[in-house]
């Protein structure tokens, strides 16, 4: 059995697939300049993406939301149209606590765009789509300034994402809803 040991100096951010045998800008790279790899690039930004909202690492979701959005009319699956329009309102609301107030609401228009996407969708399929919704809508409510509704929304998301097996996005709302608190 080998032990394998890793000190901080030699961890990588989480939200990096940078290891021994992989490098991400040579990859990135080799997806632009391959116009037909068009398929892999959406995929490749899309985790990406969910990454850097896990992490928290809101300069690395921004540049994989840029990255992802002009490649979705490759991805024919709703799955991924909603993993990227939930990470992507997630990654414009942490965008929405770093801007300047004069940049704010267009960014804020963004992430309200995501969430009537998610709201649509959660009408017609709740068990998939009502965590992600009511998520997306209270990182609204807390920018917006409407503490309650934010609250009630956070909670909301965290019982929907439970009931519905979304342990991930349960997670997720439990850790916006303590930031914000």
């Amino acid at each position: 059995t080998e032990i394998y040991t890793l000190s901080l100096h030699d961890a990588l951010p989480i939200c990096s697939f940078n290891d021994a045998e992989f490098d991400e800008c040579r990859f990135e790279q080799y997806l632009e300049n391959n116009p037909q790899l068009a398929i892999c690039a959406s995929y490749y930004w899309i985790r990406r993406l969910q990454a850097s909202v896990y992490a928290s690492d809101e300069a690395c979701a921004m540049k994989a939301v840029s990255k992802a959005g002009p490649l979705l009319w490759t991805t024919p699956t709703q799955l991924e149209w909603a993993e990227y329009h939930f990470y992507a309102a997630l990654a414009w609301a942490a965008h929405c606590d770093v801007t300047s107030a004069e940049q704010r609401p267009q960014f804020l228009e963004r992430l309200v765009a995501h969430h009537k996407q998610l709201a649509v969708w959660a009408e017609t399929c709740p068990a998939t789509f009502a965590n992600r919704a009511a998520l997306a809508g209270a990182e609204i409510a807390r920018l917006e300034g409407r503490d309650l509704d934010a609250i009630r929304l956070y909670e909301n998301a965290i019982r929907l994402a439970r009931e519905d097996g979304f342990i991930h996005h349960e997670a997720l709302a439990q850790e916006h809803a303590a930031r914000f608190c």
